[in-house]
Formats: structure tokens, sequence, C-alpha cells
């Protein structure tokens, strides 16, 4: 039975990435920099909230769990290797090796195509998931957890992140685990209080607030494990502000419903629209009627797209 409190923040998680999406590609984030902060732990509550409905399971169950998550990720990486290729085509690129070989290298380094990037999460939460699976029964594996996300932070201080995906599997597990070990404890008054209270000062003292690409595993401002503890308590705040709000059914609620089919296609609709825009319209990409543009588009086509698709079937 799904929570609609879950598919509520789910579906507002999802809009979030969007407009970050959108932000990124039309490098207007100077702009919008007051509403890029609040929901800055977007990345890790996904993996937060896949270990609040985490159980032990056994290798066939770990099986089927990776189809669901590797099934979207191989065909929509083909998906984007066709839209990069177009993209590459339209802007001139006659070299060969951008459009056979690139595309390895960039899972290798990245985990994901450039033209489907965020598909890095899917990848990346199947392997937290697997050593997730094998740890959660032993002794001390909170004490493991706590030893990945010190590794992903000593990876990210000496600059040892050639391979992403190393930190990003290693961050995830810890956010994965705290998910599974808080799924019950953080409803508690007290740990919502403490958690918002100290969220409210982490975005309102210019000091505490840091910023992590969980993607790339880099510290883009301030402390990475300031950053940790930030989000820990971002999440805790909203999944509790939403578990006692009215749980009627909203936009929200039906976007996170269908979260996975808006997360492996919204990045391929902004490519196309950014293409066309600029290349047949002259639209400047880093202008705001860019971002009207793709935000419209997000709003009204994306939807029709996200209805359709069918991320459990490889074809």
């Amino acid at each position: 039975m799904r929570r609609k409190d879950i598919d509520g923040i789910s579906g507002l998680m999802i809009v979030y990435m969007i407009f970050v999406h959108i932000v990124n590609f039309t490098h207007t984030g100077n702009f919008f920099v007051v509403l890029m902060r609040p929901l800055f732990f977007f990345m890790p509550w996904f993996f937060f909230k896949s270990g609040m409905f985490f159980f032990h399971k056994s290798n066939n169950q770990m099986f089927l769990e990776g189809k669901k998550l590797l099934y979207p990720y191989v065909k929509y990486s083909l998906y984007g290797i066709i839209v990069w290729s177009v993209i590459l085509f339209f802007y001139g690129e006659t070299s060969w090796v951008k459009y056979i070989l690139s595309p390895f290298y960039q899972i290798l380094k990245e985990g994901a195509v450039m033209g489907n990037l965020p598909l890095w999460f899917l990848a990346s939460l199947f392997v937290a998931k697997l050593m997730y699976n094998a740890i959660c029964s032993q002794k001390y594996y909170l004490t493991l957890l706590f030893l990945c996300i010190i590794a992903a932070y000593i990876l990210d201080v000496t600059n040892c992140n050639y391979i992403v995906w190393f930190g990003n599997i290693l961050s995830g597990l810890f956010f994965l685990g705290m998910g599974h070990l808080l799924k019950d404890v953080q409803y508690k008054k007290i740990v919502f209080i403490i958690s918002m209270l100290f969220y409210v000062a982490y975005l309102s003292i210019p000091s505490l607030f840091s910023n992590v690409d969980m993607r790339a595993n880099h510290c883009n401002h301030g402390y990475y494990l300031l950053y940790v503890l930030g989000s820990l308590s971002g999440i805790i705040m909203i999944n509790n502000i939403f578990y006692y709000l009215p749980q009627n059914t909203s936009i929200l609620h039906a976007i996170g419903s269908k979260s996975m089919n808006y997360y492996v296609i919204h990045y391929l609709l902004l490519e196309v629209v950014i293409l066309f825009s600029n290349k047949i319209f002259h639209v400047d990409i880093d202008s705001l009627l860019m971002v009207f543009i793709l935000s419209l588009n997000s709003f009204i086509v994306l939807p029709i797209i996200a209805k359709y698709v069918n991320t459990s079937r490889f074809i």
C-alpha cells in the first residue's frame, strides 16, 4: 500500500529536481539562489526513503530488485545516447569517438551517459542496496555506515573523485542506512523539533550552510560533514510535515506516484527542447526566456509523456 505522505514528498522532490536541472542548463543559479537552497537535500532524501522501506532480502529478491532499477537504467541510457548523438550532430561534432566510445567512458567515470546524466542514481541505489543487504545483519553495521560517510568525505577532500560513483555509492549507502534506522524514530516529537531547529539555523546562518553535489561527491561550498547533518535534519523535518498534513490527493501525489517515470525522461525532454529552441528559434540558452520555455514544457508536455512511460519493461 502506497503512503500518500511519501508520494507527496517524492512529487515535491521531483519538481524541485527538474527546476534545479533547468537552472543548471541555463546557468541562471545566481538569479534563483533563494529558491535553490531550501530543498538542498533532495538526493539524500531519495536514498533515505529507500531505506525506510528496506527489509533484508534473499538473492532472488535482490535480483528482482535489480531488474526494477537496472532495466530503466539501461533502456533510458540508450535513449540518452541517441539524444546526445543528435545534439552532437546539430552542433557539428564529427569525431566518431564522441558518438561510439564516449558513452562507455561516461558510464565508467560519471555513472551515466551525458544524454541522461540523472540515471546515475538508479545504478548507485542498486549497488547501495546490495551492500546494505549484506551488512545490515552484521553486529557492527552502524559503525560500517559511519565509516562509509567518512570514506566519501575523504574522497572529496583528497580530490579522489575521478570515478565519481565510488563516492556517491558510499554516501548513498549511509543515507539509505539512516532511513532504515530512523524510519520510526524520526516521527518522535523531540526528534522533529531538534531537526527543525537545526534546519532553520543551517539555512539562516551563512557560515553553517554547506552544499554538496552528491553525484560528483564534491563539496561546492562549506563543509561536507555539516552538509550530511543538514540533510538529515531537512529530511526528518519534511517527512514529519507531510506525515501530519491532511493527505488529500494533489498534483504532488500524482507526480510522486509516478516518480520513476518523471525521473528517467525529464532530462531527455529538457535537452530536446533546448536543442530546438536554440538551433531553430535562436533562443539564448543562458536566458530567462529559456527557463520559461523549459518550465512550460515540463508542466505541460512532461506529464503527458510520463503517463505512458513503462519503466518495468525493457522495450
